[in-house]
C-alpha cells in the first residue's frame, strides 16, 4: 500500500487545504511512493454526528460549533482506519504549507519502535496539527467509538487534541517540520498557527472562537486596548512577516497558472468571505 499525506479541513479553510495540497506534490520528487488526499471534515459521517453538539472541552460543557474556522480538527483520527491499519498517513492541517522540502524525507524515514511522532507542543503535550502515523499500531484508534466517548463526555476534547491519555509510543518530530509561524532556512513545513493573521483572510470577519481577554488590573477591557492600537480584535490582521504573506500567495499565483487550482474556486471563496477580497490584487504583486 502506498502511504499518503492527508490534510483535514473544512470548507472554509479548503483553499488553504488545497495550496497546502499544491506545494506538497510540486516540491517532492517521490510522487509515484505516496498519495495526497484532502480531507474534508463536513464530508464525514461520524463528525456530522458532533457538529453543534455538546462536549466537555477543558472541563466545560461547550457546543462543538459546525461554523468555527477549526471544525476539522477531529478528522486527525481518521487516517487508521480510512487506510484500513496499513502502511504510513502524514496528517496536516490546511495551514501547513511545504517549503521546497521533500515530504517523502518525512513519510519514509525511520519511526523506531513508534506509532506516531510529532512535535511536543508543552510539557506532556502533543502537536496533533502535524503527524505522522505508522497505522498497524493504531488499531485501538476507533473513530466511530471517539465520537460516541465525546457524546457521552467520557473524555474530554482538549486531552484528545494533545492525546493526553494516548497508549502508543510518541516520539519526537522535528520542529522544523511544524515551524510555528517562523519560516526560515530550516523550516520544511511552515505552520500559519496564529489564525488571525493567516495571509489570505486579512480584513475579513474573525470566524473562530477566540478566548474572552482578561480585563487589564481586572477594569480596563483589552478590546478597548486592542482598538487604540489599531489592532480590531475581531477582524483578521495583516501578517507581521511579509515573507510569509509573499510565501502563500507566490504558491497560489503558481496554482493558479498551472490550473492545480482553478480560477473559479479562488472567485467563490472569496464571495463566501472565506478568502480576503483584495486576493486577486495581491496575487498580481506576486512573481513565481
Amino acid at each position: 500500500m502506498k502511504h499518503r499525506v492527508y490534510i483535514h479541513t473544512n470548507r472554509k479553510q479548503i483553499l488553504g487545504a488545497m495550496v497546502s495540497k499544491y506545494t506538497i506534490e510540486r516540491y517532492s520528487r517521490h510522487l509515484d511512493k505516496f498519495d495526497v488526499e484532502i480531507l474534508v471534515a463536513e464530508d464525514n459521517l461520524d463528525i456530522q454526528r458532533v457538529l453543534n453538539q455538546t462536549i466537555l472541552i477543558e472541563g466545560k460543557e461547550t457546543v462543538y460549533a459546525a461554523e468555527d474556522l477549526q471544525s476539522f480538527t477531529l478528522a486527525r483520527f481518521l487516517p487508521p482506519s480510512l487506510m484500513a491499519y496499513q502502511g504510513r498517513a502524514l496528517v496536516i492541517d490546511p495551514d501547513v504549507f511545504s517549503t521546497y522540502a521533500d515530504v517523502w524525507d518525512l513519510l519514509g524515514s525511520d519511526m523506531g519502535e513508534n506509532a506516531i511522532l510529532m512535535k511536543e507542543h508543552k510539557q506532556g503535550q502533543w502537536a496533533t496539527s502535524v503527524m505522522l502515523l505508522d497505522n498497524a499500531r493504531l488499531t485501538h484508534w476507533r473513530f466511530s467509538a471517539l465520537i460516541n466517548d465525546l457524546l457521552s463526555n467520557k473524555i474530554d476534547y482538549r486531552d484528545q487534541m494533545t492525546l493526553k491519555n494516548e497508549s502508543a509510543s510518541i516520539g519526537n518530530l522535528s520542529a522544523s517540520w511544524n515551524s510555528y509561524d517562523e519560516l526560515c532556512s530550516e523550516t520544511k513545513m511552515l505552520h500559519n498557527t496564529m489564525r488571525i493573521t493567516q495571509p489570505w483572510k486579512t480584513g475579513l470577519p474573525v470566524d473562530f472562537r477566540q478566548k474572552k481577554m482578561r480585563p487589564l488590573w481586572g477594569i480596563v477591557p483589552r478590546e478597548w486596548i486592542h482598538y487604540l492600537l489599531g489592532r480590531n480584535p475581531y477582524r483578521y490582521r495583516q501578517h507581521p512577516d511579509p515573507r510569509q504573506v509573499a510565501f502563500f500567495f507566490t504558491q497560489l499565483k503558481s496554482a493558479l497558472q498551472s490550473n492545480a487550482i482553478p480560477t473559479h474556486i479562488l472567485e467563490n471563496e472569496i464571495a463566501l468571505k472565506h478568502v480576503r477580497p483584495d486576493a486577486f490584487k495581491v496575487l498580481r504583486s506576486m512573481t513565481c
